[in-house]
């Protein structure tokens, strides 16, 4: 939490100030600081890494600075490679369809952000660990489920998104990983800035 809820940057703290006259900002300003702290976060752990001023800076200092900003970028997109692999077996889900009448449909058999512990063990060792429920969600994880939350949400789009552009075409794929990230960081904002809210 502590984290998510740092000093915004330059951007982030005007956006603050202008609310600084409304009235509970102190509330209201718990739901600007943590999704754009998420958001910084998780930008940092992809190949969309260098939009970000604090990452090129990382990068162009050379020397330990750069070698941290790419072991980031590096691991975060190899745990959502993996996630993505795990998520077209069934063994981790993200949000879902958007659709309203198959996220009913699906919600019969998966649960969002969780890990099917019995297709992850095998239903023998599953049984023998006695666990209780096959679904465990992931989001006490963090940072790394927002990782593995990209890389689900990536697989859902390209599982139930409409079918009217090519799976080889770029600039399609390319809008679904923008849109699985954004999915993703919104639906952790909202968790994450109830947590704060009840905690302020």
């Amino acid at each position: 939490i502590t984290t998510f809820t740092t000093k915004l940057g330059e951007a982030g703290q005007a956006i603050q100030r202008a609310r600084a006259h409304i009235p509970g900002s102190r509330y209201v300003a718990l739901f600007v600081r943590t999704p754009l702290n998420i958001f910084k976060e998780t930008m940092k752990h992809n190949i969309l890494a260098p939009v970000l001023k604090e990452v090129r800076d990382d990068l162009t200092a050379g020397g330990s600075r750069a070698q941290l900003a790419l072991a980031r970028v590096s691991t975060g997109t190899a745990a959502t490679l993996f996630a993505y692999h795990l998520a077209e077996q069934d063994i981790i889900t993200g949000g879902g369809p958007s659709d309203e009448k198959m996220k009913r449909v699906w919600l019969e058999k998966y649960q969002p952000y969780s890990i099917n512990m019995k297709r992850m063990l095998g239903e023998e060792r599953f049984k023998a660990m006695g666990l209780d429920r096959e679904w465990h969600p992931y989001g006490a994880l963090a940072p790394l489920a927002t990782v593995f939350g990209i890389g689900a949400n990536f697989n859902d789009y390209m599982r139930w998104a409409p079918r009217d552009v090519a799976d080889n075409d770029e600039d399609d794929l390319a809008v679904r990983a923008v849109a699985s990230t954004l999915h993703t960081v919104s639906d952790q904002t909202f968790m994450q800035s109830i947590g704060d809210f009840a905690a302020a």
